[in-house]
């Protein structure tokens, strides 16, 4: 079971939204329409391949909770339910589409589902704060594409990856203190040296180095966010 600290405390949901936009100057738009090189981010973003996984029965069940110590027990009880309801939802497409959740923090409303496609992730951006959770066929940790677009929504605090095999997963969380604009520039940075180190990266032939690369940028998230990796 993976467990991470989510800091400060939040009892009053809008008034942290509110201090947390007050704290930063960025908006998403600006994160978004700042973004490097659309086509360079792509080129890592993988898509249908043969590393791709079905979900099964197993999957569903290697799925573990993770609670997050300062949500409460009934937002903690709804996450780790989508988690599961999500990959139940996708076996009925074929394998390599991706589809995500939205899950409001908030009251009791029932999260909201979109399909994406083979290797391509479509979420809802809610008006109200929530957690994200996507999945992965090829089992890969959340990609830069996922993390910048996740720094672009200010009200989603949450981003996972939930793999097809059920056992593996990634998140990214945002606190008080989280700093989008240098995390941002740390991975556009990451970025460039991958790019420059690895001039001729092809997607299924160097899925592994990809995807540690995407690895070690979640690890670093903890200099600005806070991060599980299971």
């Amino acid at each position: 079971m993976g467990r991470c600290h989510f800091n400060p405390v939040v009892d009053d949901w809008d008034k942290w939204l509110d201090d947390y936009e007050k704290r930063h100057s960025t908006n998403g738009e600006k994160i978004l329409n700042n973004i490097y090189d659309r086509d360079t981010i792509n080129k890592y973003f993988k898509s249908t391949s043969k590393h791709n996984f079905p979900i099964t029965k197993e999957s569903i069940k290697s799925v573990s909770d993770i609670i997050i110590d300062d949500l409460n027990q009934e937002q903690n009880k709804k996450i780790n339910l989508y988690r599961r309801k999500l990959l139940e939802d996708m076996q009925q497409y074929d394998t390599g589409i991706e589809g995500a959740y939205s899950i409001p923090l908030s009251g009791s409303d029932d999260a909201v589902f979109v399909l994406g496609e083979y290797g391509k992730t479509k979420i809802m951006d809610l008006d109200e704060m929530y957690y994200a959770v996507h999945n992965h066929p090829d089992n890969g940790a959340l990609t830069s594409n996922d993390i910048l677009n996740f720094l672009g929504f200010e009200k989603m605090i949450c981003i996972e990856a939930q793999t097809n095999g059920g056992a593996n997963t990634t998140v990214i969380i945002k606190t008080f203190h989280s700093d989008p604009d240098q995390y941002r520039e740390y991975i556009v940075s990451r970025l460039k040296e991958f790019e420059k180190k690895y001039p001729n990266i092809d997607v299924e032939r160097d899925f592994e180095i990809i995807n540690s690369f995407f690895l070690e940028i979640i690890k670093d998230a903890d200099k600005y966010y806070k991060s599980i990796i299971k």
